[in-house]
């Protein structure tokens, strides 16, 4: 059996799996958050907020997901930063092939993620413990520009 602590971490893979980086996922939104997008997941007792901020003024977001077990948070992430609009698809997949195969890089994608020429690279700072982490992740076109990075970090709050 699993303890509640290892719980909230299989929490947050079957939430990311079911979340931003799968295809044709609805979204929601905070009324008194305006621009906000809204994911929600919910398992037992655990449930789960991702929620971020856009705007049509510059390609920067802020985002947190939080999970809580019995209505007490439990373990929050934060991130931050920017992307070009057509790097989304991209990031999606890098994210997508950390979260399918349960891998915790910081809660994002993998350390290295290459595919048709663009490349996405995740510094996790040492020791990479989802307990306690930070990092940024950054995304290089084909000529090696950047098209967009995010710093994030992250804290089990109960354990």
């Amino acid at each position: 059996m699993l303890s509640r602590t290892d719980t909230v971490l299989s929490v947050f893979f079957d939430a990311m799996r079911n979340g931003y980086a799968k295809e044709g996922i609805k979204k929601g939104k905070i009324a008194e958050l305006p621009g906000s997008k809204t994911i929600p997941f919910a398992a037992g007792n655990f449930t789960l907020l991702d929620c971020y901020l856009v705007t049509p003024l510059h390609p920067h977001s802020f985002g947190q997901t939080i999970i809580w077990c019995d209505n007490v948070p439990v373990w929050v992430m934060s991130y931050q930063g920017w992307y070009l609009e057509s790097a989304i698809p991209f990031l999606k997949r890098a994210l997508w092939e950390a979260y399918d195969h349960r891998d915790f890089f910081g809660g994002r994608g993998p350390h290295f993620f290459t595919e048709d020429g663009m490349t996405y690279v995740n510094n996790v700072e040492p020791p990479n413990d989802w307990r306690h982490f930070r990092g940024c992740e950054e995304i290089f076109d084909r000529n090696g520009q950047s098209v967009g990075w995010h710093e994030y970090q992250g804290l089990l709050l109960a354990g």
